[in-house]
């Protein structure tokens, strides 16, 4: 799910939306103890507003956990923040900007940043979070990443640009979920470049050049029902109000690791927040299936792993059944933890948590790595 939630500007851009910024933190819990999401993007928050969801949706039986990327720096934005009702908060949560929320446990994260120009209202800023990616670890790693891209043609392309360069858009290893506010229509208009079309697949009418499936390409509201997707578009409901409606809001998936349906819907905001809107934009909604084959005993995973002292090792699976990129990624994340100084001493490293795995290192007369995970699965890793 994605939703821009206007928290740090309500009641200064739009007087018709509710001043109070806690009440969208109980419409937004409400909405995903609800529907029960694995991702949420957020956009345009306070950090201090997904503290609160999260505390809430902890209570509500659907844990989720965060990583916040700081986009709006001024002091209006830190004086309104520091002003949701209800609790005392951390000076460090005062601040605006996008979040990513999965389902717990969420193995590490990183926020992207630009410098292009961007602005709140009159206050200029140097730097702005333009991205954040989380790895989850259950049923399965899988990457999700939140954006929220300029409305100027030529700095979305920049920032595409970069963001495409970190995130390996072209051709993601990993299962990938990219969501957020786009600030572009599906197709182009009024002779303006096509800048969503590096994202949407050949599959798709127009066709584009990327890799990706757009949950509401097949014009499905039903997660659930059994007809195909027969025809694709690049269209879906609108999710940004103004004086002409439109789709800028995204949920896409890689087509490599997901299913060919998915459906979407949206979430009518008419009246949630004090008998007004809680926010400008539209909570989008999205369903995909995972789809990918397991490797089987024995098989040496292609993607190549560095130790924490930087030298090259190949992960095999031992035991059970595991797609090779989870199994790669598992076995990353631990050197990197294992560099991060998560088991220190001499000798081996470990044992140390990785999500639902268990991993640790022989000493350097027997080196080479191991996880393990309930159920018997066991993957190994050795140094060339």
């Amino acid at each position: 799910m994605t939703y821009n939630a206007l928290g740090i500007m309500r009641g200064e851009v739009d007087t018709e939306v509710e001043p109070g910024r806690h009440m969208v933190v109980d419409f937004l819990s409400a909405q995903i103890a609800q529907g029960r999401p694995n991702v949420v993007g957020l956009q345009e928050v306070c950090e201090s507003q997904v503290t609160l969801l999260v505390e809430a949706l902890s209570e509500l039986g659907h844990p989720m956990e965060y990583a916040f990327g700081p986009g709006q720096h001024s002091e209006r934005v830190t004086r309104e923040c520091s002003d949701v009702r209800g609790r005392e908060d951390a000076v460090d949560e005062h601040r605006g900007g996008m979040a990513l929320l999965v389902r717990e446990p969420m193995l590490t994260s990183v926020v992207y940043t630009d410098t292009s120009s961007y602005r709140v209202g009159d206050d200029p800023l140097d730097e702005a979070a333009r991205g954040i990616c989380a790895y989850t670890a259950e049923p399965t790693t899988v990457r999700a990443c939140v954006a929220h891209m300029s409305s100027d043609s030529s700095e979305f392309t920049a920032q595409f640009d970069a963001l495409n360069l970190q995130w390996q858009l072209d051709d993601p290893m990993l299962p990938t979920i990219l969501l957020g506010d786009f600030n572009a229509t599906p197709t182009p208009t009024d002779g303006e470049p096509d800048l969503m079309s590096r994202l949407y697949s050949s599959e798709v009418t127009p066709p584009g050049t990327g890799i990706f499936r757009e949950v509401s390409e097949c014009g499905r509201d039903d997660p659930t029902a059994a007809d195909g997707c027969t025809q694709r578009s690049r269209s879906g409901p609108w999710t940004y109000l103004s004086q002409n409606p439109r789709k800028i809001d995204y949920v896409f998936v890689d087509q490599e690791h997901f299913g060919e349906v998915v459906s979407s819907r949206v979430t009518i905001d008419e009246a949630e927040c004090g008998r007004m809107r809680c926010s400008d934009h539209r909570m989008l909604w999205g369903w995909a299936s995972l789809s990918y084959e397991a490797a089987e005993p024995g098989t040496v995973c292609e993607a190549i792993v560095m130790t924490a002292a930087d030298h090259p090792a190949e992960v095999t699976v031992r035991q059970g059944e595991v797609p090779c990129f989870e199994a790669t990624r598992i076995m990353q994340e631990y050197y990197l933890a294992l560099g991060d100084g998560a088991a220190p001493g001499i000798g081996g490293g470990g044992p140390v948590e990785v999500g639902p795995w268990t991993c640790v290192s022989g000493p350097a007369t027997e080196p080479g790595s191991s996880c393990v995970r309930d159920g018997g699965a066991r993957i190994e890793a050795a140094i060339w």
